[in-house]
């Protein structure tokens, strides 16, 4: 698992995703359980609480190796948590959720 987050409620988790977005909604549900809604149509479960990350560090991609199990090509990022929070009808709904990001990478 090779993204990783400096911070807030992810701080420390490793995950494997398959897109890197500049920025991330991740998820933590109520046992504490952290997943990224990383690709275009993932949504959060109405229970599970929303957080919006930001990359500051894109290191590329590596293949990881597990004997018996094969290789994967892994992106290599670091997410930090983003300072400005949108509001959960935001962050729940995907094509809100892709023009509050558009508007932000537009706007710095």
């Amino acid at each position: 698992m090779s993204t990783r987050f400096i911070d807030g409620p992810a701080e420390g988790k490793r995950l494997s995703l398959q897109r890197d977005p500049l920025f991330l909604r991740v998820v933590v549900d109520g046992r504490g359980k952290v997943d990224a809604l990383d690709l275009l149509d993932d949504v959060a479960d109405p229970s599970e609480r929303i957080f919006v990350y930001r990359q500051f560090a894109n290191h590329g991609r590596a293949f990881f190796c597990t004997r018996g199990k094969g290789c994967q090509l892994e992106n290599m990022n670091s997410y930090a948590l983003y300072h400005e929070q949108p509001a959960d009808e935001v962050l729940r709904d995907n094509a809100k959720w892709a023009e509050w990001c558009q508007q932000q990478a537009t706007e710095k």
